[in-house]
């Protein structure tokens, strides 16, 4: 088993401001409304210094994360125990040769191949970013196999943050480059086209999350280097030369945020707080609201729960009884970096 010191909420590094929006947005003041959890399953036997990453085929959890200070071999778990269930679970566990000082994450979807995708920042002197596909078993399941790597940039990036792994016609990567920019890269499959960058991201805190809507372009989400949680639409899957309008929020968060996620008829966000604790936050995006340039975060749900990392979020759905529930996982602030997952109970 792992083992390892007290773990403090890093400060985030100093980078650049962001850019100032194209005119200016509104910050509103949201309503902060305390949310429940249930099912709640503490891994001790998994640690971490970063943020997990959880991608759900056919409802069942796969985690990966990097190890905490005495670590940073990247692990891949199954989750094992009753579907739809956290508490009283274990984790399958393989830990792999290839380490990071960053999060990995997870292509949330199965790959042309069937396989899991991860992506990683290596720890060569270049930083290579790296896209692995990973084997599953018959009932979606890892075998710890890996199948096929890949760089992405042609060896090129310097990175400095994990990067983001998701899909809008292409795969996509995006990570910070050597001066805090993002640099994105895409792939038709795992052959990535040269990175190229987004100004109008300025140098975020940590990777920046997209996700495509009914309309060529896509909704980004990120953390400036001042903290707000930043939103903007581009018409363009690929916006190398767009100037979109940036809503800034009234939010703040210590890194990264989660993917965008639909649960309901919204698409939700998490996000880890300024509040010195690292109290774990979630909240609705209003997408017109982003197209306005207004704040589009009215209501944020506060969890009981403390993370020292961004949180991942999914929605688990009983195919029986069509019922879904909205869970977070988590690394969390107990001193060795534990993994946490739980149901979360919106009012």
């Amino acid at each position: 088993m792992l083992a390892a010191g007290p773990i403090a909420l890093a400060a985030p590094a100093t980078a650049a401001p962001s850019p100032a929006p194209r005119r200016p947005s509104r910050r509103g003041r949201a309503r902060i409304v305390a949310a429940g959890v249930r099912d709640k399953m503490t891994w001790w036997d998994a640690t971490s210094t970063a943020a997990p990453t959880v991608y759900q085929p056919n409802n069942v959890p796969l985690l990966a994360w990097r190890g905490n200070r005495n670590s940073r071999n990247i692990t891949l778990a199954n989750v094992i125990g009753p579907r739809l269930q956290f508490a009283g679970s274990s984790l399958q566990k393989t830990i792999l040769g290839a380490a990071s000082d960053y999060a990995p994450v997870f292509l949330p979807q199965l790959s042309p191949r069937r396989t899991a995708r991860l992506a990683w920042t290596g720890l060569e002197q270049r930083r290579l970013v790296h896209v692995g596909d990973f084997a599953l078993t018959d009932d979606l399941r890892l075998t710890g196999e890996m199948t096929e790597q890949t760089p992405v940039g042609s060896g090129q990036l310097n990175a400095t943050s994990g990067p983001d792994l998701s899909w809008l016609q292409r795969h996509r990567v995006n990570v910070l480059d050597e001066n805090g920019r993002v640099a994105f890269a895409q792939a038709r499959d795992m052959t990535f086209d040269e990175a190229l960058p987004l100004p109008f991201l300025g140098s975020p805190r940590g990777p920046v999350r997209n996700r495509g809507l009914n309309e060529p372009g896509a909704l980004w989400a990120w953390t400036a280097a001042d903290g707000a949680l930043c939103f903007a639409l581009t018409r363009s899957p690929v916006p190398t030369t767009e100037s979109p309008t940036v809503a800034r929020s009234a939010q703040s968060s210590i890194c990264e945020p989660s993917r965008l996620l639909p649960y309901g008829s919204s698409l939700y966000i998490a996000w880890t707080g300024v509040d010195g604790a690292g109290r774990l936050n979630i909240a609705p995006v209003d997408v017109e609201a982003v197209r306005a340039g207004n704040d589009p975060i009215g209501t944020v749900y506060t969890l009981p729960e403390n993370s020292l990392a961004a949180p991942a979020v999914e929605v688990q759905i009983d195919v029986g009884s069509g019922r879904s529930r909205l869970v977070v996982f988590w690394t969390g602030t107990d001193g060795t970096g534990a993994l946490n997952a739980c149901e979360v109970l919106l009012p």
